[in-house]
């Protein structure tokens, strides 16, 4: 039943990942001119470009709550070329001569509403391909995470590499053509990641036949009977809970990620720059070689969940803040630390697939919007955090617990998969 995926849903899957990355060439490419337009032109102080930065990233939290909240409303396939289209039409605003700092803000909730729409979108195309009537089997079977995992991985390579494309380019627009240019080619990418995701909406969504309907082959007069639809056991919140404690999990690896990330005070500002590039390169290559693992695990119908490959990929990220806990001055042992965290963020991906599967039909937005809210406010928290004196303490802390909860994860991610997300109907 799961072990063949339609052309269909392959390619409309392709399409949500070209989705993602448009969009996050959109967002990133803003981000990269942004705070030098406010100094330059707005003539606001550093002090107010930190303060705006955050609240739009406080908003950028609201308004993926407002997108689970469309989805339930409207469903994932109204509501997922929402999001970029209004991205782009405020983002179109500054590309006209419209004020700078509105249409950045407008894009940003345009970017908010769109984080968790490709991966309800997903969820719904996935079920879909079984034809199994009893629909909780979809979040119970192995193969369906392991599907999801290979789409969120890749889906995390794409936003990377498109994150990456978008700061030198929008850049040297920036320079050459102003704000119009600059904003007008992230206007575009937004527009393209509205076209691909209504295009993935309707190719994933069509064309499947409902289970037990039968074709009217002796009488073609009569209308084709339809099958008593089957009933729906109550769904078990045992899914739920177990990406609650996942969530945690990877909310503790945001805060000490972002407290690693800064705080470098004790390096030279040199051995600073080359860190970021040791961090960024080994988060590029790790990040692919999972996308590998979990891709060729789906191709092949794996029946294992990618759990043991999310708790392995924790612990070695916590034994990174222990080294970077202790590192001191030394850049080698920082280096280290950093390659070491990066284990971490390559894996996450796979939570997100426990957290899109933890419920089913339009309720998985409001979990999906919950996972993403998690990091996004660890990774305020520990930020400011790196420069306290409770630094030293809070990574250790951090790091024993990440390694703790990974190695469980990983030597009894089975046991684990089969209690949390493969229970029985309540």
């Amino acid at each position: 039943m799961l072990r063949q995926m339609s052309l269909r849903a392959i390619v409309a899957l392709g399409l949500l990942v070209a989705a993602t990355g448009a969009e996050r060439f959109a967002y990133f490419a803003v981000r990269a001119f942004i705070a030098i337009d406010m100094s330059r032109s707005e003539r606001m102080s550093a002090a107010a470009i930190g303060t705006t930065f955050t609240i739009v990233s406080i908003g950028i939290v609201v308004a993926m709550f407002a997108g689970a909240l469309l989805i339930l409303a409207l469903g994932v396939r109204r509501t997922v070329a929402f999001g970029p289209l209004v991205a782009a039409l405020g983002l179109s605003v500054a590309a006209l001569g419209g004020p700078v700092l509105v249409a950045w803000s407008v894009g940003s909730i345009g970017a908010g509403v769109f984080r968790v729409c490709p991966f309800a979108l997903a969820a719904e195309i996935l079920g879909a391909e079984t034809t199994d009537p009893d629909a909780w089997k979809l979040q119970s079977h192995a193969r369906s995470f392991m599907r999801f995992a290979a789409f969120a991985a890749t889906s995390h390579v794409a936003m990377n590499v498109c994150a990456f494309m978008a700061a030198p380019l929008a850049g040297a627009l920036y320079d050459r053509g102003g704000c119009a240019l600059a904003f007008g080619c992230a206007a575009a990418a937004a527009f393209v990641a509205a076209i691909c995701s209504v295009s993935a909406a309707q190719l994933g969504m069509t064309g499947r036949a409902a289970p037990g309907v039968r074709s009217p082959v002796g009488d073609p007069y009569r209308a084709p009977a339809q099958a008593p639809a089957p009933r729906d056991a109550p769904a078990s919140m045992k899914p739920l809970a177990g990406a609650a404690v996942l969530g945690c999990v990877a909310g503790a690896f945001a805060v000490g990620q972002a407290m690693i990330a800064g705080g470098f005070t004790d390096l030279a500002v040199k051995d600073v720059a080359r860190l970021y590039a040791i961090g960024s390169g080994a988060s590029v290559i790790l990040s692919a070689l999972v996308t590998a693992i979990v891709l060729i695990a789906a191709l092949a119908g794996s029946s294992r969940g990618p759990l043991p490959l999310f708790g392995g990929g924790l612990a070695i990220a916590g034994f990174g803040f222990l080294v970077r806990a202790f590192a001191g001055p030394y850049f080698s042992a920082a280096a280290a630390a950093a390659g070491l965290a990066a284990f971490g963020e390559a894996v996450l991906p796979i939570g997100t697939a426990y957290a899109a599967l933890a419920l089913r039909g339009r309720a998985s937005g409001l979990v999906l919007s919950g996972w993403f809210a998690v990091g996004s406010i660890a990774t305020m928290l520990g930020s400011p955090l790196a420069f306290t004196g409770v630094r030293t303490s809070l990574l250790v802390l951090v790091g024993l617990g990440c390694v703790a909860a990974g190695i469980a994860m990983a030597a009894l991610g089975r046991t684990l998969h089969r209690a949390w997300f493969a229970p029985p109907p309540a």
